[in-house]
Formats: C-alpha cells, structure tokens, sequence
C-alpha cells in the first residue's frame, strides 16, 4: 500500500493510529498519508520504551520511515505527532520521518508543539513545511533530548541564549505558516536552509525572531542563492528582532507583502 487516506472514521474510536496498524506489514513501505476529520485522534504512533538497539530491530518495520507526504486536516484533539516523544525513556525508530518530503497541517488546533529539536533534525528530505490555521499552536520545534552540537562562523538570527545547536534541513525549499495566533517560536536551534526558496509569515504576530543560520563572508550575511522572496504582513516584519541589524539590510530586498 503506497497512500493511504483516513477520513471521518468515528466508529472505530482511533486515539493514536499505532494501536490499529501497529501489526500491518504492508503499511511498511507507506509513501502518502493523509488524515482528515477524526474528532478522537490525539496521536499519529506511540512511542515505546525500549533500548535504542531494539529500536533499530524494528525500525525497518515502522510504516514512519517511507512515507514522503503527510495531510492532516482539521483533528480538533490531535495533541501531538508522536506519544512518549518528550520522555528520556522513549526513543523515536531509526529514520523516523526520515523520507519526508511535505507535511501539510490545517486546522489542529489543539496543537501546541509540532516537532522536538531531536525529530527535526531527522528530516532531511522535507522540502514543503505547510501549517495553517492552527489556533493553539505555539512552538513548531520544541526543545527536546537528542539534540547533536553544532557550530561554525555565521550569523544567527535567533538570540544566542538558549540555542547552542545548528539543525541543518538541505532540502527545505518552501516555509508556509498562516494564521497561528499563539506562535512564539518556530525554532530555538539555529535552521540552516541552503535550500530556500520561499518564507511565507502570515497571521503569526507573536513571532519575533526567525531562526535562519547564515554565513558570513567579510563580516556580511550571505543569504542563500535560492532565496527568491520573503512574504508576511509589513507590520510583522517592522517588529522582528534581529541580532544584527546588517541581516535585516540583506533580506529587506526579499520582503513583500503580496
């Protein structure tokens, strides 16, 4: 089974989708998953806590490590992606999320949190983030355990207080988030995205700092060459905080509001 479409299934009662599918095989190779209108989900799978080497047994059965697109649509009680993902005794499978190419979130608003720092850093194919209408939402990387050291020369647009790793996402080409209220942060950690192309910020007047990690060449900001545009409500964008006022020069140029 390639794609897999969840829509309005009441009658089954599903809380978290690995207690229905955690023994089906054939969802092993899973490339497309989509969710819709499922009043009593709270979680995606719920972790176990078993060794790490354990978990490399059965990761190769996990349906997590092939899927390339994920849709959830309006799960008013969905919590989180993962049950046990913030406890030091739960470990996430090997190469969870690990083929993901777009995830795409609407309407879930009971979210707060939507990744820790440990799960972002598995996603090195995601190439679309998409998340829209989400009232609770907070957070989209959360701290968590896992988190591997990073450095290097560069500009970091987030307050280096509290942010000592680098998440390097290569293939991240488009950043859409619309409408959520309640973010403050997208993420801690410094987001390296020599991939970007597209940044689009609406809706989201919490939201102060923008966490891009970019080097430096003679003391400038080099912005990425992919970089095409920065769109988000001007009033947004005046009120973004920015530890060096030379990165807000360079990226000015991308700004619009259309």
């Amino acid at each position: 089974m390639k794609h897999l479409i969840i829509e309005d299934c009441e009658g089954m009662g599903i809380r978290c989708l690995s207690d229905v599918f955690r023994n089906f095989i054939n969802l092993r190779h899973l490339s497309e998953l989509e969710i819709m209108d499922l009043v009593g989900i709270q979680f995606l799978w719920q972790l176990s806590s078993a060794s790490p080497r354990d978990q490399l047994e059965v990761s190769s059965f996990s349906p997590l490590c092939d899927l390339k697109e994920i849709r959830l649509t309006r799960l008013p009680n969905l919590v989180g992606l993962f049950y046990g993902e913030s406890e030091p005794s739960y470990f996430l499978p090997a190469g969870t999320f690990s083929s993901l190419k777009q995830l795409w979130i609407f309407k879930c608003h009971n979210m707060k949190q939507l990744f820790t720092i440990q799960l972002l850093q598995n996603l090195q194919n995601l190439e679309e983030l998409d998340v829209y209408d989400c009232e609770g939402l907070e957070e989209i990387a959360a701290d968590g355990s896992g988190v591997a050291q990073g450095g290097g020369e560069g500009i970091q647009l987030t307050s280096s207080e509290g942010a000592t790793t680098n998440v390097i996402l290569p293939k991240l080409r488009w950043l859409i988030l619309k409408n959520l209220p309640q973010l403050k942060n997208i993420c801690k950690a410094a987001m390296i995205c020599d991939s970007i192309e597209v940044i689009k910020m609406f809706g989201c007047p919490k939201v102060k700092r923008l966490p891009l990690f970019l080097p430096t060449i003679n003391g400038q900001p080099s912005l990425p060459s992919t970089l095409s545009k920065i769109r988000g409500d001007k009033e947004w964008w005046e009120s973004l905080e920015w530890v060096y006022p030379s990165v807000k020069n360079a990226l000015d140029p991308y700004f619009t509001t259309e």
